[in-house]
């Protein structure tokens, strides 16, 4: 239900790593996408742990890389972190 993805630095960025739900990760052409808020006064971590489904028009895509999938300890470990 979760997974731990690493965003790829594709503008010069620091790359950085989140715990998103599944529902938020799409495939094209075998490149994984992850949809994340472009707006900044959105609260994320809220979004993530009641796992509410991206908004696929307002939502920028990032092209992501997939650490790890573990779709019961992940949410208690991203619950942690914040």
């Amino acid at each position: 239900m979760f997974d731990v993805v690493k965003f790829c630095n594709e503008n010069k960025f620091k790359e950085s790593v989140d715990v998103v739900p599944q529902s938020w990760l799409t495939s094209e052409e075998s490149i994984i996408y992850c949809y994340w808020p472009r707006n900044k006064n959105v609260n994320v971590k809220q979004l993530i742990l009641d796992m509410k489904p991206p908004d696929k028009i307002r939502w920028r895509k990032w092209k992501v890389e997939i650490l790890n999938s573990d779709p019961f300890g992940i949410r208690q470990i991203h619950t942690i972190a914040f």
